[in-house]
């Protein structure tokens, strides 16, 4: 194996070896030969010239216009290709809506391989298809640089997986890839309901005659539709799974308006996130795309996080002498931005794992909740996109809601934990200006004797009900429970809120079931609320609250108060998608304040 010293400089003349002709590889070999018309650049693919499984491939804007910068005559050429839209349809049982402003384009993955195959060949690239690499060893030792674009099974990344450090996690949904003559005009999401369970699509258009049609689903729901007969025996690769592909023709019989449905290797699978801790090793080899990260489909597209990543890479390249230093530079520019998708297509992709609990909610609060199911966009990004749809579907008033807790109806839908010095304002004479509950430590009300009695009659008279926690207070409304591993609820004179924590990370399933199993406990012990908390964390723990607020909000019918929103917008937000009937805060938060 060969060792490159860290001064290495990649000469007029060096040989720059591929391994995987998809987009990512073909892009990063035509903008390597452009820059350094000198160097051999080589690209070795297994498959055949035009295999390739799949159907459309989706660009953003954003990403279009980077691409562009990169490499404009490449980019211009995809472009002419496009079918692009602007506005997303949502689908349920009891309606159909449009969001607007949304700005996507998509062509079909074939064409998009023979622009960059084109592209690479009049640049000089050396094409070698029905290529299989044997011998990565002897590869890396004759190539000056060695690039891993082999995509999410990729031999690079095994190979030197001791120094990338890779971790893969498999969702646990089921979904299917096909294709539909029927010309959808949207990114549409139409949800049904079966006697199986709920199965939904993920169509847009990709070419002037045809859609992709993705279908997605639960495992359970698999399991009982009989879709998993060939989960041990797959069809052999380039064949498709016949009998889901005529489950799904018959259950969106509606949505594909007479068209059936087309197979290219489509079968059933569970999406990989992919992530490494480093993007290089041995001194020469590198990996870029789905060999390197993967992000859900629902937010990510791995062609073009694959094309991002070659335009960079070739510019840490063009900008660096020293490879050592341009691999560097390229991982350090490159990974944070891959990050933060990973990040945002994290809750996304759980709210994919159970969206059959909320197919039966109205058509705006769903609507809501799937839009913002990252947790990053709010009611106003909706609203800036389609003033229209906002409209119809979301209320600026909605925090001032009245919501019923054991038969106590609180004037709006916030709480404020009161710290310290808020308690000290009550009792001083002050009073909550916008909270309809206050939520206090017990140890603080029992520290203050008559005076407390004085500040809850002070808060009771703004209109708000008070809850004290961790103590049976007299005073008090309700009593917060802190029940830790307890499964029996105390003896109190006060209906009991139970404190619940949600699981830091969205992709650990068995948290969130134990989650949803102890919600489900606490209420049939007779509890009249919950408190959701996020963990500690606060940079872990967003992802895992929004989704344990969808899966306990559906789980159980008591209110589900909830901590963790960001302002009173984030709060609204949280409200409108029914992820909470009260958002707890401090007055830094939910813009709460006291007056005396």
């Amino acid at each position: 194996m060969r060792t490159v010293a860290a001064e290495t400089v990649l000469g007029d003349e060096a040989r720059i070896s591929i391994v995987g002709g998809g987009p990512g590889g073909l892009f990063l070999a035509t903008i390597l030969r452009k820059a350094r018309p000198g160097w051999r650049v080589v690209v070795y693919e297994r498959n055949p010239r035009g295999a390739t499984y799949g159907f459309g491939v989706v660009f953003t804007a954003r990403t279009v216009r980077g691409l562009h910068e990169a490499e404009p005559e490449v980019t211009g050429d995809i472009i002419a290709a496009f079918e692009s839209w602007t506005d997303i349809e949502i689908g349920l049982p009891c309606g159909v809506t449009r969001s607007g402003g949304h700005d996507f384009s998509a062509l079909e993955r074939r064409r998009l391989l023979e622009i960059l195959g084109h592209h690479a060949e009049a640049e000089g690239v050396e094409l070698h298809f029905e290529t299989e690499v044997d011998d990565l060893d002897l590869l890396q030792a004759e190539s000056d640089l060695l690039v891993g674009a082999d995509g999410a099974n990729s031999q690079v990344r095994g190979r030197w997986s001791d120094e990338l450090h890779p971790s893969v996690h498999e969702g646990s949904s089921v979904f299917a890839w096909f294709a539909t003559p029927r010309r959808y005009d949207a990114l549409t999401f139409h949800f049904v309901d079966t006697p199986y369970g709920s199965f939904s699509t993920h169509a847009y258009p990709f070419s002037p005659e045809l859609s992709t049609f993705i279908v997605e689903t639960d495992e359970a729901s698999w399991r009982r539709a009989g879709l998993d007969v060939r989960e041990n025996d797959p069809p052999p690769p380039g064949e498709s799974d016949e009998l889901g592909l005529a489950f799904a023709q018959e259950v969106f019989a509606e949505s594909l308006q007479g068209h059936g449905l087309i197979g290219n290797n489509s079968r059933w699978d569970r999406f990989p996130t992919i992530r490494n801790e480093c993007w290089s090793a041995a001194g020469n080899v590198v990996i870029l795309g789905d060999a390197a990260h993967t992000a859900h489909f629902s937010v990510g597209s791995g062609t073009k996080m694959a094309m991002e990543d070659a335009a960079s890479l070739a510019g840490a390249l063009a900008g660096e002498a020293r490879l050592e230093a341009a691999l560097s530079a390229y991982q350090h520019a490159r990974k944070p931005q891959v990050q933060r998708l990973q990040d945002l297509a994290e809750p996304s992709r759980g709210w994919w794992e159970s969206f059959g609990s909320w197919i039966d909610r109205d058509l705006s609060t769903f609507s809501i909740n799937f839009l913002t199911r990252t947790g990053r966009e709010l009611l106003d990004s909706l609203a800036k996109r389609d003033e229209a749809f906002a409209a119809a579907h979301t209320r600026p008033d909605v925090l001032a809601d009245h919501v019923t807790i054991a038969e106590n109806e609180l004037a709006n839908r916030i709480a404020v934990f009161a710290d310290q010095a808020m308690v000290d304002q009550a009792l001083a004479g002050s009073a909550t200006e916008a909270a309809g509950l206050v939520l206090v430590d017990g140890e603080l009300a029992a520290a203050h004797g008559d005076r407390w009695t004085l500040a809850v009659a002070a808060l009771r008279g703004a209109g708000a009900w008070v809850a004290v926690i961790g103590n049976d207070d007299a005073e008090a409304d309700f009593f917060v429970w802190l029940p830790g591993d307890q499964t029996v609820a105390p003896q109190t004179g006060r209906p009991l809120v139970a404190v619940v924590e949600a699981p830091p990370e969205v992709g650990d399933h068995g948290a969130h079931d134990a989650t949803v199993e102890r919600a489900q406990a606490l209420e049939t012990a007779g509890i009249c609320a919950l408190w959701l908390l996020p963990t500690p964390d606060p940079d872990r723990g967003r992802d895992g609250l929004i989704t344990a607020c969808n899966r306990v909000r559906a789980a159980v019918s008591i209110p589900l108060l909830v901590s963790g929103a960001r302002s009173t917008l984030d709060a609204a937000t949280f409200a409108s998608a029914g992820r909470a009937d009260i958002c707890v805060g401090r007055p830094g938060e939910l813009d709460l304040r006291w007056k005396g």
